[in-house]
């Protein structure tokens, strides 16, 4: 059983892996889109840092009805600062788990916008860190698509630079 701490703890290392992938960005590179219809990688950093906190409370709340609007002010605060962003979402969203009763986390349930509804706790961990760590490979598969070949397994798992040899 994953506890409270534990989630938290999980979610505060996507966000430094997330951090630590963005420094790898190369800028010159941000058009690029595996194919057509596929988002080009300024559309995936854009989108990385809603599943804190945007979508966080849409998952709490079981309404999407305000998730464009959020999504959209939270995806311009991540053009201008990405990893400040990512900051803020995260810790926005700890906040909010923190506040949620240890009853609401295992009864409450609520709906997704796949139709599917699950305990507040699974929703979170299903949709949320799901999404981040979903996302996170996404990204580090971009950057080594752009030429980011030295990038290795620990970037992308423990969101830090190979050991020099």
């Amino acid at each position: 059983m994953i506890s409270r701490k534990m989630f938290i703890d999980s979610l505060r290392e996507e966000a430094q892996i997330l951090k630590h992938l963005y420094t790898k960005v190369p800028q010159d590179k941000l058009d690029y889109r595996p194919s057509a219809g596929q988002r080009s990688l300024r559309e995936l950093l854009d989108y990385m840092p809603c599943n804190f906190a945007a979508i966080g409370q849409h998952v709490i709340k079981g309404d999407f009805s305000t998730i464009k609007q959020v999504m959209d002010a939270t995806k311009a605060s991540a053009r201008e600062d990405f990893n400040g962003t990512v900051d803020r979402e995260c810790e926005k969203f700890v906040k909010m788990i923190e506040a949620i009763p240890e009853k609401d986390l295992a009864e409450k349930q609520v709906t997704l916008p796949n139709g599917l509804t699950r305990p507040l706790a699974m929703a979170l961990l299903s949709f949320n860190m799901k999404f981040l760590a979903g996302y996170r490979v996404q990204l580090f598969l971009y950057l080594k698509a752009c030429g980011r070949t030295e990038l290795v397994s620990r970037n992308l798992w423990r969101g830090a630079d190979p050991e020099p040899k």
